[in-house]
């Protein structure tokens, strides 16, 4: 064996920052009496075809030497994330190109070391962005849809029907118009009369009355009794408001 190549580390040691990289140089020169062509080639003690691949020489690494010449090459450092901490040796070997298995020389052992993995980034929850936004958009489009709806508009001809006075058992007539000024079907619910206060009456039950549409209500007042009746009808609906008083006045006179 000719050993043809001095080789010499800038350090013995090299110390991986927190993202587990480094680099180190190696000085090479030529100790033969000629020039020379080498060959640079990395090793781990022991062996390891593992983590030689955390290894890579910067530049070429066949380069002429010069009788007494002198190469700098750079290793640089990456270990993986996944590789356990510590310490791990290798080293840079030299080979002539001409004869490499005669001319040849081994590098100083450098001793790599390894700091834990740094703590994995926990990735931003971006979901929660989206179903915030989507969330959003439902309340924005809930409130729209309630704020801009077409709505049923309910309206009388009168919310207070006065049937003046009258005698005994002389009925008394009126009409209750109930109209719908809205862009939709108005649902109306009308009660029965009240059977405590029997002077009023009227026809009860369901209407339903389309838009720009109205319906007349025959209301009726007859009393065999003298004296003020009064009670109010509320009328049930899908309007705003619901729901409506409409209040009844009547008189028996005399005789009754």
């Amino acid at each position: 064996m000719a050993n043809v190549f001095a080789i010499t580390a800038a350090t013995s040691n090299v110390r991986l920052d927190a993202q587990r990289r480094g680099e180190l140089s190696f000085t090479v020169s030529n100790t033969s009496s000629s020039e020379i062509w080498g060959r640079a080639r990395l090793a781990t003690v022991p062996p390891n075809e593992q983590y030689v691949n955390w290894l890579t020489i910067a530049g070429e690494v066949e380069r002429k030497f010069d009788i007494a010449g002198t190469q700098q090459y750079t290793v640089q450092i990456k270990v993986p994330p996944d590789a356990a901490a510590g310490d791990y040796l290798f080293r840079l070997d030299m080979a002539s190109v001409r004869n490499p298995d005669e001319e040849f020389a081994e590098g100083p052992t450098v001793t790599m070391t390894v700091p834990p993995s740094p703590p994995e980034k926990k990735k931003f929850p971006w979901w929660i962005v989206i179903v915030a936004a989507v969330v959003l958009l439902v309340i924005v489009g809930v409130i729209a849809f309630v704020l801009t709806r077409p709505e049923p508009q309910i309206g009388f001809n009168s919310t207070n029907i006065d049937f003046g006075s009258t005698e005994s058992g002389q009925p008394s007539f009126r009409t209750l118009t109930i109209s719908n000024a809205g862009q939709v079907d108005l649902d109306v619910e009308i009660p029965p009369p009240s059977a405590s206060l029997e002077q009023f009456s009227w026809s009860g039950g369901n209407l339903e009355i389309p838009p720009d549409d109205q319906v007349d209500i025959q209301l009726t007042f007859q009393s065999f009794q003298s004296g003020d009746f009064e009670t109010t009808l509320l009328i049930e609906s899908n309007a705003p408001g619901s729901p409506h008083a409409i209040t009844l006045t009547g008189e028996c006179a005399f005789p009754c």
